[in-house]
């Protein structure tokens, strides 16, 4: 079974220091998919709420015509980035989802998935603290992401 995440869809130090343009960043890294189409789409989800969750974590995702499979990216911020989390805290670890419109229960399982893994405090320490080397092994490896 294949990693949920790609090494070439990790970015372990995002230049980035707002919202808007994290996205744009980050949907950079889904480089067969139309950027404006990404990137509209996943602001368009943050205007519903923020996607930010546990302190310092936030999880975009959206849909897209454009989409042919789901896509899942990883990028993280030593700065943090404001994101409007319900905690006030800075966003540092940001998981990035797009998937086709017809993929609702896949959408939904990856989704969960990706929460399991993020509540395990031994994982979100290493993602924060880990050298890139380290992060990309550790993200294309877990058991929890296959």
């Amino acid at each position: 079974m294949s990693s949920l995440i790609q090494p070439s869809h990790i970015n372990a130090a995002l230049a980035a220091t707002s919202k808007r343009a994290v996205l744009a960043e980050m949907a950079a890294m889904f480089t067969a998919l139309d950027q404006e189409a990404v990137q509209a789409a996943l602001l368009e989800r943050e205007t519903v709420g923020s996607t930010a969750i546990e302190p310092g974590i936030a999880i975009p995702h959206a849909k897209l015509t454009v989409a042919s499979e789901i896509e899942v990216c990883f990028g993280r911020s030593q700065a943090g980035i404001q994101w409007g989390a319900p905690d006030h805290q800075l966003v540092h670890l940001i998981f990035m989802m797009v998937a086709p419109v017809q993929a609702s229960q896949k959408y939904l399982q990856v989704l969960a998935t990706l929460c399991r893994f993020l509540r395990h405090r031994n994982n979100r320490s290493l993602l924060q603290s880990a050298a890139a080397e380290e992060l990309v092994t550790f993200l294309v490896a877990a058991k929890e992401l296959q």
